[in-house]
């Protein structure tokens, strides 16, 4: 009888509560929760270029176009690109795109805390964007996970530079991001 008076508050419980919290934190954060970006003036685009989609993805729908200043150059990748990739840099900066399944994990810096992070969200052409800066001794880095961008993996740009003041041409480059549709 004990058990049965438990297992009936067990249920009750998680029948109140799921409805608030039906996405655990773990997999997929809850958008409305983190600000909108309030992203710097966007960098002066002329002469830019459009780098275009990487033919290796699985799925016409994974894949995507952006655009970088003239200056850049294809680079060799920092990692695996288990699921597809492409690296540019120039001097001092680097862009990099890159296919998986991603979860809030995925860009953690618990392991160096003396890295400052912030994350906010925006809509960039229709998909829905986690925005995660980071901050280490006067560099930057910029991520952005286009969550649902693709029908198997969904990508992620980064973009970082030795110097925070490329900061707005960072984000112009994130900004500039577009989905390819059938």
């Amino acid at each position: 009888m004990q058990f049965l008076r438990v297992s009936f508050i067990f249920v009750l419980l998680i029948t109140i509560l799921l409805p608030f919290d039906t996405v655990p934190s773990d997999i997929a954060p809850d958008i409305r929760k983190l600000p909108l970006c309030d992203f710097p003036p966007a960098a002066e685009t002329a002469g830019w270029v459009l780098i275009p989609a990487l033919d290796e993805e699985p799925t016409a729908t994974d894949r995507i176009t952006f655009r970088l200043p003239s200056s850049f150059r294809k680079a060799p990748p920092r990692g695996n690109y288990w699921h597809g990739g492409q690296a540019w840099q120039d001097d001092k900066r680097f862009v990099e795109e890159v296919y998986g399944q991603w979860g809030p994990n995925s860009f953690a810096n618990d392991d160096e805390p003396e890295i400052s992070s912030k994350w906010c969200h925006e809509t960039i052409d229709g998909m829905e964007t986690i925005f995660i800066e980071s901050r280490l001794r006067g560099s930057i880095n910029v991520t952005a996970w286009y969550r649902e961008s693709g029908e198997v993996y969904d990508v992620t740009v980064s973009a970082s530079s030795d110097t925070a003041t490329d900061t707005p041409l960072l984000y112009t480059v994130l900004r500039s991001i577009k989905r390819l549709k059938d």
